[in-house]
């Protein structure tokens, strides 16, 4: 009986004390503090939801221990973007769930405030048949290929090949043509790790094309080549028609294994 009186009294005493105030940051600077680069609901067919490419807003607060105190959901202005209550609540939880790495100032552990973004696709579309991955007869032979197309906008346009013997090759796709190839390498392993990702992408399965009917996007053009045989994925837009999100993940993961971000930084330097 003592301790249910002293617990009270001290929640009394704690419910007296000012909150500290919660400083606020920006939503790059809370996504380095995450574990995951981005935030996805996939919702059931049949729920209302907004255009494509509108997400939720999530008003959140984190203590200075890193763990989300609060996650409120914005509401569409525009009912053309607006979504099923239960939406809204779902991505709601989804960031409740999440933890952050402790936000610092100073040196000290603080309390933020800032706006996640939670994208809403419709459910991912299963392979209708299972095409097994072919047997790797000569490492040195496999090809991966990326293609990213000009958009209307400021997207960059360019073709990278990645070899299994380790070349890289990189090339700038323009208006005038295609540049010169730059050359550069990838390290036995990396190539084993990016090798497994089709793999677990099940890539032969996929298919050929997964469009958006919009316009002015780009295009990514996803292949492999192994013992001859080449499968290749276009997406347009592919996700807000239920492309798995894997494929994304793998098109990020050849421009890191190729290391395509130095000529995208040397590029910007020439336009400055």
């Amino acid at each position: 009986m003592l301790n249910l009186i002293l617990a009270t009294v001290l929640m009394a005493q704690a419910a007296q004390q000012p909150a500290v105030d919660a400083i606020a940051v920006t939503t790059q600077e809370a996504v380095r503090h995450r574990a995951s680069n981005e935030l996805v609901l996939h919702v059931a067919r049949g729920q209302r939801t907004g255009s494509a490419f509108f997400g939720i807003q999530v008003a959140v607060t984190v203590d200075a221990g890193g763990a989300v105190v609060s996650a409120t959901a914005q509401r569409a202005h525009d009912p053309r973007n607006d979504y099923d209550p239960a939406i809204y609540a779902d991505a709601e939880s989804l960031v409740r769930a999440l933890h952050y790495v402790p936000f610092e100032r100073g040196g000290h552990p603080t309390a933020v405030k800032f706006t996640e973004y939670v994208s809403v696709l419709p459910p991912e579309i299963k392979a209708e048949e299972h095409v097994p991955f072919p047997e790797i007869k000569d490492w040195e032979s496999i090809k991966i290929t990326l293609r990213r197309t000009r958009c209307f906008g400021a997207c960059p346009a360019y073709r990278v090949e990645v070899h299994g013997d380790g070349t890289v090759l990189f090339q700038w796709e323009g208006n005038d043509g295609p540049a010169e190839v730059q050359r550069g390498t990838i390290s036995g392993q990396n190539f084993y790790v990016l090798l497994y990702i089709f793999v677990v992408a099940d890539f032969y399965s996929l298919r050929d094309s997964y469009r958006l009917g919009a316009t002015d996007l780009p295009t990514c053009f996803t292949s492999i080549e192994i013992n001859g045989h080449k499968k290749q994925v276009e997406d347009y837009g592919g996700r807000e028609v239920g492309m798995p999100l894997i494929v994304t993940q793998l098109e990020d993961a050849i421009d890191q294994a190729a290391g395509t971000d130095r000529w995208l930084k040397e590029r910007d330097k020439t336009k400055k």
